[in-house]
């Protein structure tokens, strides 16, 4: 049954096949579905292979590094632009601000490998997640998802075409 959910709801368990209005890229399920499903009360869990899980936790975690390393090249470029600006300024005299509205990239680097650990150490072969951590390991939608699109997209293209990709960042 691909593409089918179990939904386990308050008067009993169900299949549901999210419609393509329901569905995202590559058929995952919206921000706006997720929503909808805890506001009903619907809680809806997957029992997927551990080593696929994992394998694709690892490949996330890879994208997200390289995400990082290019925002943070990109953030030093940007704060030496203007950090030289401001000391060109005040070594002509010019009483200018040194404050800096620059915002760090972030890195939930450890986020992932936090969960990549668990994964490592759990025996069975197969692990149920809950459509929430579903979201986060498979489709590699967290919480976060959008400050790290707002702060690291402005030092990072890439970052900005992988977070619109998903969906991320583009409300």
């Amino acid at each position: 049954m691909e593409g089918w959910l179990l939904v386990n709801a308050s008067n009993g368990a169900s299949w549901f096949k999210p419609n393509d209005s329901q569905q995202g890229q590559h058929g995952a399920a919206t921000k706006g579905t997720m929503k909808m499903l805890r506001h009903l009360w619907i809680s809806m869990s997957v029992e997927c292979s551990t080593a696929d899980v994992l394998t694709k936790l690892q490949e996330n975690r890879e994208q997200h590094a390289k995400l990082v390393a290019e925002a943070r090249l990109g953030y030093v470029k940007t704060a030496r632009v203007e950090l030289e600006k401001r000391l060109g300024q005040l070594v002509e005299g010019k009483v200018v601000s040194v404050v800096f509205a620059l915002h760090v990239p972030r890195d939930y680097t450890a986020v992932y490998d936090t969960a990549i650990s668990m994964l490592q150490m759990h025996k069975p072969a197969t692990i149920t997640l809950a459509a929430d951590e579903f979201r986060h390991l498979m489709d590699d939608v967290w919480d976060w998802s959008e400050e790290f699109a707002a702060i690291n997209s402005a030092y990072s293209p890439s970052t900005r075409a992988y977070t619109s990709s998903k969906g991320i960042g583009s409300d």
